[in-house]
């Protein structure tokens, strides 16, 4: 494997230790994708990824990537609006990953042919995303089953995609039919038209317009002109937004407005 050296960080970071017991991940499959986020193709594969309290990591993978190093764990802020985990390798390699409350995308290397080569783990000891904790305002439970609900290109029914992966958490305003002022996801209409209320960084994203599901993916089309394509990942219970082969925002399926 070549060296990889992604950035030169020039700016101060604020550092979160992961809080707990260690974090033990188990690798489901490789992906590769485009700069854009199309993913390619995806290859079942073995191995770990251990995050330990002391700072410390292990990434092991069946294409014979075996190493270790420290980390450092970086809240979403204004240069970032995931949370990253940043691998420093006593290779000299190096590495960066997205955690999300029970996943781990663990960017690996460029290709020759300059796309991006990930590894997807899950969590194998239970708990939320490192780093982070639940929080919201609870109302009664909705399905969280997609069967069923996109047929021609649209939703069926008025469906909730927001930040958590809890469908407790209320989102959906019935007296406005928007979301919920404090909280933060997209709303998909029968008759093709979206709402979407999302923070990046300090800057908070708030809009309308119409969309359309082709395939795997979710193109929004904002009224201003402007749009955006989601991906679908783990059949529809997932939305990911990637930009340049980073992902910016993903939201989780929490079930149909009632």
């Amino acid at each position: 494997m070549k060296k990889q050296i992604l950035w030169v960080f020039i700016f101060a970071w604020i550092v979160f230790s992961l809080p707990g017991a260690d974090y033990n991940y188990i690798v489901k499959f490789v992906f590769e994708s485009t700069d854009q986020g199309k993913v390619l193709k995806q290859t079942p594969s073995t191995g770990s990824v251990v995050l330990k309290q002391d700072g410390t990591y292990r990434l092991k993978l069946s294409t014979s990537i075996d190493d270790e190093g420290t980390y450092l764990f970086e809240k979403a802020n204004a240069k970032h609006s995931s949370n990253v985990i940043y691998f420093n390798s006593k290779k000299n390699f190096q590495y960066f990953a997205y955690p999300q409350k029970n996943t781990l995308e663990v960017w690996l290397q460029k290709s020759n042919t300059g796309t991006n080569i990930w590894a997807h783990a899950e969590l194998s000891t239970g708990g939320t995303e490192p780093g982070s904790t639940a929080s919201g305002n609870e109302t009664g439970s909705t399905s969280t089953s997609t069967d069923g609900l996109i047929r021609n290109g649209l939703f069926t029914q008025t469906v909730m995609y927001g930040n958590t992966s809890a469908p407790i958490y209320q989102y959906y305003d019935r007296v406005t039919g928007t979301i919920s002022a404090d909280k933060k996801g997209i709303l998909f209409k029968p008759a093709g038209t979206f709402y979407l209320r999302s923070e990046y960084g300090i800057s908070l994203l708030e809009g309308t317009g119409t969309y359309r599901v082709t395939g795997n993916q979710v193109k929004m089309t904002f009224t201003d002109g402007s749009s955006m394509t989601l991906s679908f990942y783990n059949g529809e219970k997932e939305l990911r937004w990637y930009d340049n082969g980073m992902l910016i925002s993903e939201y989780y399926f929490l079930g149909v407005a009632k």
